[in-house]
């Protein structure tokens, strides 16, 4: 474990262990009998811990889910997978033992006899208050791909196509979080507005240096998507995307127009991948 200072001064604990985060969306278990709960509660200390000693005593095994309570909320949602192929109560008796406790307002059961089981109760997926679409790596590692085969692996149009896709996107998600926690706060506490960067899944995220002053940043990320699986397969960077999307972020935060350099690259065999942020410069400045 390490330790660095973010630009506000205070000292951010850096973790080399991270947990997979498992998407609440399919459940597989062959010749399992599953089921999805959804159940609306009063937002209270004590609420889900009622819920999920009825759901243990009855010696159900919880697979997967998601609990949502936001602060200023009345309400919340605890919806999960569970396993009822070797218990003696049926989905919808438990659900009926739900909606009697105190906590509960309102629940939502439904059952699968085959082991195969995927979230119909919620929609639309959200990541903050803005819709989000969940996506496989390897559909972006294919989109990335065909862009590559159509116009050129080493050639500028490629580059210049995934580069500009980034840039957008992450102006977007940007103006996304400033609306949500204002600019003042992304400013003084950089390193944890651009955690969102590994949060989502884009890869293992360092911010190394970065000086508000001088617009200058250095950023390592390890396992990201767009050259994860090219390990030493290329003579040049190929993180063009996410190249694109430091840009587009770091340019909203510095407020000026930027550019992003990848020095190292592990699809070039590097141990990490490296990015230079500076600020922008014409090729035809005057001398």
């Amino acid at each position: 474990m390490t330790s660095s200072n973010d630009p506000s001064g205070k000292q951010i604990i850096e973790s080399e262990e991270y947990f997979p985060k498992t998407l609440f969306a399919i459940d597989f278990k062959p010749a399992a009998k599953l089921a999805q709960f959804s159940i609306e509660m009063r937002n209270v200390p004590g609420s889900m811990q009622q819920q999920a000693e009825l759901v243990a005593k009855h010696g159900v095994n919880v697979l997967s889910g998601f609990h949502d309570a936001p602060l200023s909320a009345e309400k919340g949602v605890w919806s999960f997978f569970a396993d009822f192929t070797k218990v003696n109560i049926e989905p919808e008796a438990l659900a009926t033992e739900l909606r009697s406790l105190r906590s509960v307002l309102k629940v939502r059961c439904r059952s699968s006899d085959d082991g195969f089981i995927t979230d119909t109760m919620h929609f639309p997926v959200l990541l903050g208050n803005e819709r989000a679409i969940i996506v496989r790596a390897s559909i972006l590692v294919s989109i990335v791909s065909r862009i590559k085969s159509i116009f050129g692996p080493e050639g500028s149009s490629a580059q210049v196509i995934l580069h500009q896709i980034g840039e957008a996107g992450a102006q977007r998600v940007f103006e996304a979080v400033k609306a949500l926690t204002g600019a003042d706060f992304i400013r003084k506490n950089v390193t944890s507005a651009i955690n969102l960067f590994t949060a989502v899944g884009w890869g293992i995220l360092t911010l190394k240096t970065v000086n508000l002053d001088t617009k200058t940043a250095e950023i390592h990320i390890k396992d990201g998507f767009e050259s994860a699986d090219s390990r030493n397969t290329s003579s040049a960077p190929q993180c063009h995307f996410i190249r694109g999307l430091l840009r587009g972020w770091f340019s909203q935060l510095f407020e000026t127009k930027i550019e992003v350099t990848e020095t190292q690259c592990i699809a070039k065999g590097d141990p990490v991948c490296i990015f230079r942020v500076h600020p922008f410069q014409s090729k035809f400045q005057e001398n």
